[in-house]
């Protein structure tokens, strides 16, 4: 359809809008507390386009566990596709939770402090459950100092070096964890088994891009 940039020629780009429209105002409602928030029916939001606008908005894992917990109320098939993002991500949240702990005791055995950052700290300290925050990697920092031997410690753990995502000023570094994934499993939802990796920080001067 021209647009090379567009991964799902199902879903037509308006359909998916007007799904994003309707997410936002079903999590404002939630945010602000408001009681009964309820979703259209399929008939009104196409299930392909809820899917793909829960996706990629990030929202579907937290609209699951809202309808989880009674504080949202959608029809049977609305409440299934939701259902399965939230499945997914308490997967998902368990394996990268134990790829954490496996890294940080890496480093701690070669005497290298280490600080979480981002999702996997913001997952567990400011959300309901990890689950609620979808998130592709882990995000260590080690000092600048400590940089040498953590990488010495990743190579000899078999975690594989990423050349292309590293950066020398701000130093930054990627690695994939020994038997983790290597191939997307799903377009329309974060599924537990897609890839994930390892982001080791020198400093907390980020540079995104």
């Amino acid at each position: 359809r021209g647009r090379p940039q567009w991964l799902w020629p199902e879903v037509p780009v308006a359909e998916w809008r007007v799904a994003l429209t309707e997410l936002e105002r079903v999590a404002g409602a939630l945010l602000l507390g408001e009681s009964p928030v309820r979703l259209p029916s399929a008939d009104g939001l196409r299930l392909r386009s809820l899917g793909l606008a829960a996706y990629t908005s990030g929202l579907g894992p937290w609209l699951g566990w809202q309808i989880e917990r009674g504080a949202l109320h959608a029809d049977s098939a609305a409440a299934a596709v939701l259902a399965e993002h939230l499945e997914q991500a308490r997967r998902r949240a368990e394996r990268l939770t134990a790829a954490l702990h496996d890294v940080l005791a890496l480093l701690k055995s070669a005497h290298v402090p280490a600080t979480v950052l981002k999702g996997m700290h913001t997952s567990h300290a400011y959300f309901a459950e990890p689950a609620l925050r979808p998130m592709a990697d882990l995000d260590v920092a080690v000092s600048s100092g400590d940089v040498i031997r953590a990488e010495r410690a990743l190579r000899d753990a078999c975690y594989t070096p990423m050349p292309a995502s590293q950066l020398a000023k701000p130093y930054r570094s990627d690695w994939r964890p020994p038997h983790a994934p290597t191939k997307l499993r799903s377009l329309m939802l974060t599924h537990a088994d897609d890839p994930f990796q390892l982001d080791l920080h020198g400093t907390l001067d980020i540079d995104f891009f």
